[in-house]
């Protein structure tokens, strides 16, 4: 997954006050291996063999969200779940990932639905189901990679977004 770039553009808000607790991050069970997984069909999944993540997916899918949400909102203040309770926290985002995959030479898709929560988790304080869509360039495992990147880093922007609207 690429990272949000650290470009002043890119860069909804400053708030280096705001503390925030990433997690949980719950990816479909059908992600839940290495192995980088593939559409065959509209309805089918294949494994890909050859093509691995370098770690589970889904703790790297929470470690690079709490670091583009760090850039985006201009806080190091950034921990992943769980957190110690001695370690107070603002904002709460947790998401579930419905869907995280594409088919070689067309597109990738991702639905999510994620929450911001005050940081005790006890009140929502924002929530949205996001679809988003990309074109993958080429039938090549790397262009299927680069379009679930971009479509990961406009879920990020969105929840970023969410914050800063509330934060500031």
């Amino acid at each position: 997954m690429i990272q949000e770039n650290s470009r002043p553009w890119a860069i909804p808000a400053r708030l280096p006050h705001v503390a925030l607790g990433i997690g949980p991050v719950r990816l479909a069970p059908y992600l839940d291996c290495r192995n980088i997984i593939v559409r065959n069909s509209r309805s089918e999944f294949e494994l890909v063999e050859l093509s691995q993540w370098a770690e589970p997916l889904q703790d790297m899918f929470a470690r690079v969200t709490a670091d583009n949400l760090s850039v985006l909102l201009g806080t190091n203040r950034v921990i992943l779940f769980p957190w110690r309770s001695s370690m107070p926290v603002d904002y709460q985002v947790t998401i579930q990932v419905a869907q995280f995959d594409g088919l070689l030479g067309e597109q990738v898709v991702l639905r999510a639905h994620w929450q911001v929560f005050t940081g005790d988790g006890k009140k929502l304080m924002e929530s949205g189901y996001s679809v988003f869509e990309d074109k993958v360039e080429d039938g090549s495992i790397e262009a299927l990679v680069a379009a679930g990147s971009r479509v990961v880093k406009r879920l990020r922007r969105a929840v970023a977004e969410a914050i800063a609207r509330r934060a500031k």
